[in-house]
């Protein structure tokens, strides 16, 4: 309740006219977002079907103005060292205001706006109609604390990545914030499969077939979880590996080697093996390969 009262409290200060309302000093609510209904993601359309398929979100963010002066050039420092997570002020070089962009949270860092945050939908393109709509994604991964057990629930997450529909009546989407690739039936939104990730698959899969098998990739994030020296790193790629998920200036050891191949650092001085791990499932007539890469990496002092 108290969050709830905060918030209620935080938006009576701010200025909303409708989707339209420009930014402004004492901050302006964004809604349904800056991250936009479908403009992340965007959306999958089969034209046999002719049904639209498309992650809609509900974010709402606050956007404010900050003046631009003579003690506040809002120039970052020079020695200011970026954590690759930061929102801070846009400087807006040229117009007399910065802006901060941020979302509306409250002071436990929830949305401010109840659940569902996400959900995944078909539109029937002849109609204007809905023909289905489920929340998807859990907050399993949001959490501040592990949580090592599955959430039974979905609450409808935010997302960055969108869906992709094929021909035999399947679509496929990651993009969540928890770490799952999941599979639905077209026709009517029933969920047939999910894939646990170690890494966020916020991104958009895609599919291809090879001699007479279809595969779907999809590309993964990195998770870094640090300890006292080290970190692992553990990345997951469907069928597709990216330089990203090897830093430069690292060095790499791999743990259980199996099946190894090699692989180059950014700065190509140096070659290391990177291991595969391999997983097969079945979605309908659909092969689903996954391969891991699990690396234990030292930061080089």
């Amino acid at each position: 309740m108290f969050d709830q009262l905060v918030c209620r409290v935080m938006f009576h200060q701010m200025r909303y006219e409708g989707i339209f309302t420009p930014p402004s000093e004492k901050g302006t609510l964004v809604f349904p977002g800056n991250l936009g209904m479908f403009e992340w993601g965007g959306i999958s359309v089969d034209p046999n079907r002719q049904v639209a398929i498309a992650n809609p979100m509900a974010l709402p963010f606050v956007s404010k103005l900050i003046p631009r002066g003579p003690g506040n050039p809002m120039e970052p420092p020079e020695d200011a060292k970026g954590t690759g997570s930061e929102s801070g002020i846009q400087p807006q070089y040229g117009v007399p205001y910065g802006v901060t962009l941020n979302p509306f949270l409250s002071p436990f860092g929830l949305p401010c706006k109840q659940p569902a945050w996400g959900y995944i939908s078909a539109l029937d393109l002849k109609t204007n109609e809905v023909v289905w709509k489920k929340r998807i994604g859990t907050p399993q991964d949001s959490m501040p604390f592990p949580m090592p057990f599955k959430v039974p629930f979905n609450m409808g997450m935010p997302m960055l990545g969108g869906p992709i529909s094929t021909a035999g009546n399947v679509l496929f989407i990651a993009a969540t914030a928890d770490n799952y690739l999941r599979a639905y039936n077209m026709s009517n939104g029933e969920k047939l499969w999910e894939g646990r990730l170690p890494a966020g698959g916020q991104a958009t899969p895609m599919t291809y077939e090879v001699n007479g098998k279809q595969y779907v990739v999809i590309s993964a994030g990195v998770t870094v979880r640090s300890g006292r020296r080290w970190a692992t790193i553990l990345s997951r790629t469907l069928c597709l590996t990216t330089r990203s998920n090897v830093y430069a200036g690292w060095r790499l050891r791999l743990i259980r080697p199996t099946g190894c191949s090699f692989y180059c650092r950014p700065d190509k001085r140096q070659c290391h093996p990177a291991c595969l791990y391999r997983k097969t499932e079945t979605v309908g007539r659909i092969s689903v390969s996954a391969i891991r890469h699990v690396y234990t990496v030292k930061p080089r002092l």
